[in-house]
């Protein structure tokens, strides 16, 4: 016997946030239940929630759906959400009736961006098309025999990467961009590092983000998305912190972060373009990413191959778009019994 519900408004998802709180156990911020909340809240005029949850005496599932204003399904997240998936555990049944719930809507499906390595294999069926990849840093792409600070058998056998042996790494391969993070101190810049629970400079960081011109669209020049970053940037369970550069009397530059895990997702930077020659935004992020690094972390710098990325990174983690027209969803999803579905 299947329950079954279907939940329209931000108000109604708090029945299911235990339940959802242990789905998302394993999954990165974007799955969690405080991102869907404040995005159904905040986006609703947009994106109408359509979030089907499913129970079983031997399983649950929640697909966080979506209707947008196109007429097409997607998750919650509008463009603020870089990975995210659905949500179950135990009987794949449960996963079934949600999908077929959906289809029975008879509208066309589509997401973006979908994370390779963490989502479930059933979404292969849909024709994944490569939309972008994530650059990051890891520990264990620094600790290795190429670069002499720790034995890659040593990883092999499962042993803790150094946290203090990664950081010396990567100082080393990036001994230019630690030159010039030493030539701005000189300017007077302090780098700092502040709670996002400091909303005045979080407000400060969006509105100015909003107001800057640039050559496609501006991201947080919309109202709704600005007060959706107020509202998670304070969710305990985000783990916000701020990393700026400051002179005693400017905001030179700032890098809002979210600690997930053993990963720190470096998510927003801002700089002043008055500082532009200095280039305090890729400064700012290597010198937070040696940071990390120190702190035992990974660096995940999100969607985008930029060349200030691309510049510190180890690895490209994969993101897909999904898009199924109306007629091929039930064919999509009508298989759930393969033993390669994982949880989300």
């Amino acid at each position: 016997m299947y329950r079954i519900r279907t939940i329209q408004t931000a108000a109604e998802l708090d029945a299911i946030r235990p339940l959802w709180d242990e789905l998302a156990r394993d999954g990165t911020i974007f799955q969690s239940f405080a991102w869907n909340r404040a995005a159904a809240a905040c986006f609703s005029r947009t994106e109408q929630p359509h979030v089907i949850c499913c129970e079983s005496s031997t399983g649950a599932a929640i697909v966080p759906a979506v209707i947008r204003q196109d007429g097409s399904l997607s998750l919650l997240g509008e463009k603020l959400f870089d990975y995210r998936d659905v949500l179950y555990d135990g009987d794949q049944g449960a996963l079934a009736r949600t999908w077929q719930e959906l289809c029975g809507l008879h509208r066309p499906f589509a997401l973006t961006a979908l994370r390779d390595e963490q989502s479930c294999p059933y979404w292969r069926k849909a024709g994944l098309q490569l939309y972008a990849f994530a650059p990051c840093t890891r520990l264990q792409d620094l600790c290795t025999e190429k670069t002499g600070t720790e034995s890659s058998s040593a990883l092999k056998r499962g042993l803790p990467v150094s946290a203090s042996a990664a950081r010396e790494t990567f100082l080393r391969l990036h001994s230019r961009l630690a030159g010039h993070a030493r030539r701005i101190a000189k300017q007077g810049i302090m780098l700092r590092r502040h709670q996002g629970r400091e909303r005045e400079l979080v407000r400060f960081i969006y509105d100015s983000k909003g107001r800057q011109k640039t050559a496609n669209e501006n991201l947080f020049g919309e109202h709704a998305r600005r007060e959706f970053m107020m509202q998670v940037v304070n969710a305990p369970a985000s783990g916000c912190e701020v990393f700026t550069y400051e002179t005693e009397s400017e905001l030179v530059a700032a890098l809002v972060t979210f600690r997930d895990g053993a990963t720190r997702h470096f998510y927003t930077i801002y700089y002043d373009a008055r500082w532009a020659e200095w280039s305090p935004g890729q400064l700012l992020l290597f010198e937070t990413a040696a940071q990390s690094l120190g702190e035992g972390l990974n660096c995940d710098y999100m969607t985008g191959e930029y060349l200030y990325k691309n510049r510190i990174a180890t690895s490209r983690v994969p993101l897909f778009t999904v898009n199924i027209p109306a007629e091929r969803m039930p064919r999509v999803f009508e298989s759930f019994d393969s033993p390669l579905l994982r949880r989300a």
